[in-house]
């Protein structure tokens, strides 16, 4: 009877340290993939802060062009001219052409 109980004992000591092996590997895949999710949204992070930052210098450019536009428009009617008004167009097309892009 002694020796069925370290036999026992001895299997359940196994089967503990496999448990505890399964345990260990399992969390070592979760970590693997928590690491490439968060690979993955730093990349998404960077391409949104690229997107955006494109989005800003085309704004900056088309506030550039209505501020030269209204200069322009200044000086037409000094002169006598009626100048065509399109800047705010102009501004909504960049934006939306880069948010699509």
């Amino acid at each position: 009877m002694e020796v069925v109980m370290q036999m026992m004992y001895s299997y359940s000591l196994e089967l503990l340290a496999a448990a505890v092996g399964l345990m260990l590997l399992l969390e070592l895949v979760t970590l693997r993939k928590i690491n490439k999710w968060k690979k993955k949204e730093k990349e998404q992070f960077f391409e949104l802060e690229e997107k955006l930052s494109r989005i800003s210098e085309k704004q900056n450019e088309t506030a550039r062009e209505i501020t030269q536009q209204a200069q322009d428009d200044k000086m037409a009617q000094k002169s006598g001219e009626n100048p065509e008004k399109e800047a705010p167009e102009k501004l909504i097309d960049a934006v939306l052409t880069e948010v699509f892009s």
